[in-house]
């Protein structure tokens, strides 16, 4: 089903396509309630009784990164300090539906609203261990299993450099002047430029500075999804 913008869905897939898809190629499955649980610009999904999620990809742009995450979540296992939904079934292109699709172990939990202060730095703590284990897995490991390597362009420095500065700007009036302080000469020492991958990761695993200042979690806390990768995973290592 063709839309007229760039992120409506190609494929629709209802309650009971799925119980027919999932049926047919996982007979083990086919006795478990169908429940869609909600949909995005890439995927529809559903929980599988009680254990299990599938996704189901919406659009053609999709599909790559079902087979890309098929191929690398399963060799994060050991990387892994908290829970995650690890790929467990692998339904295949049909006639009745044109795409991969995959269903992985069910995770439950909350949203993060509305913690005490006292939940949130431990929060931040595991965080930031699950952080600085999931960047140890290799880069080329996960190249070869169909990763785009900076397809955000996240080591073009110059311009997070930028980008982080206004960040900090909005959050500054929640962090004391020393914490502000670290922030900012970190930033002020990135290089303008582009860094290799390789050199991003390298200097990720040598920087303390969250162990020294603990307290900086407040500055992810809030802008976690939008600052550099680089600056990201340097403060959590």
């Amino acid at each position: 089903m063709g839309g007229m913008n760039v992120w409506d869905a190609e494929w629709e897939v209802n309650e009971e396509q799925a119980r027919t898809l999932i049926g047919r190629q996982f007979p083990q499955l086919s006795s478990k309630q169908v429940k869609r649980l909600g949909w995005g610009w890439d995927n529809t999904v559903f929980l599988i009784g009680d254990e299990y999620v599938f996704r189901f990809p919406r659009r053609t742009i999709a599909v790559g990164s079902i087979r890309m995450e098929g191929k690398l979540l399963p060799k994060l296992e050991a990387h892994m300090t908290i829970p995650y939904p690890k790929p467990l079934f692998y339904g295949e292109a049909s006639d009745e539906y044109p795409a991969p699709f995959l269903g992985y172990a069910y995770v439950p939990g909350d949203f993060p609203i509305g913690l005490a202060e006292e939940r949130r730095a431990l929060s931040a703590e595991t965080l930031a261990k699950f952080l600085r284990r999931l960047h140890e897995f290799p880069v080329q490991a996960a190249l070869k299993c169909g990763v785009q390597q900076d397809h955000r362009s996240l080591t073009d420095i110059a311009s997070r450099k930028v980008k982080l500065e206004g960040f900090l700007s909005k959050v500054v009036e929640h962090l004391s002047p020393e914490e502000s302080g670290v922030i900012k000469a970190y930033i002020s020492r990135l290089h303008n430029g582009k860094l290799n991958v390789d050199t991003v990761y390298n200097k990720c695993k040598k920087t303390t500075i969250y162990r020294k200042k603990p307290r900086i979690w407040r500055f992810f806390y809030y802008y976690m999804n939008k600052t550099s990768c680089l600056f990201r995973k340097t403060l959590f290592s």
